[in-house]
C-alpha cells in the first residue's frame, strides 16, 4: 500500500493528518511511511486501529483466547493467506456485508458508499492487505 504517494503529491507542505475511523488507520500508515518530514500530527477520531489492541483488554475471557488471537495474527500477517482474504473482502457482496456489521445505522450502508470504498480498493491495483496492527506502526511515526 503506499497512501504516502497521494499525500506527499498533492500536500506538498507540513499538515497534521486527520482520520476518522477506518481513516485513522490509513493517517496512522502514512505518518508511518512518511520520509518527508510533511506529517506535523494526527488527529485520529473513531480509532479503527483500537479493535487489534489485544494488549488493554482486561477480561479473563478474552486472556484465555489470546493464543488463538495470536494464531490469527501470525496468520494474517503471511502475505499469501492475507491476499487470498483481501480478494474476497474487495468483492461488492463481502464488503457490503462487512460494512452493515459494522455500521450502527445499516440505512448509511448504501450502493454508493460500497462502490465508493470498492473502487478505493480496486484502484491502483490495490493487492496489500489492510491486516496492520497500529501498535506494529506507531513506533515509526516521527511527527516535527
Amino acid at each position: 500500500m503506499n497512501i504516502n504517494m497521494d499525500f506527499e503529491d498533492i500536500v506538498q507542505k507540513p499538515a497534521v493528518l486527520i482520520g476518522n475511523s477506518v481513516g485513522s488507520l490509513a493517517c496512522v500508515i502514512a505518518a508511518s511511511e512518511s520520509t518527508s518530514g510533511l506529517v506535523r500530527g494526527l488527529v485520529l477520531l473513531n480509532c479503527s486501529g483500537g479493535m487489534n489492541n489485544k494488549a488493554i483488554v482486561d477480561d479473563w475471557r478474552i486472556r484465555l483466547l489470546f493464543p488463538l488471537l495470536w494464531l490469527v495474527d501470525f496468520l494474517l500477517k503471511q502475505r499469501g493467506i492475507a491476499s487470498a482474504i483481501f480478494e474476497r473482502v474487495k468483492q461488492r457482496e463481502n464488503l457490503k456485508n462487512i460494512l452493515l456489521s459494522v455500521y450502527g445505522n445499516k440505512d448509511f450502508v448504501d450502493d454508493d458508499l460500497v462502490e465508493i470504498i470498492k473502487d478505493q480498493l480496486m484502484a491502483k491495483g490495490h493487492s496489500m492487505p489492510l491486516f496492520l496492527s497500529s501498535q506494529d506502526l506507531l513506533g515509526q511515526i516521527q511527527c516535527s
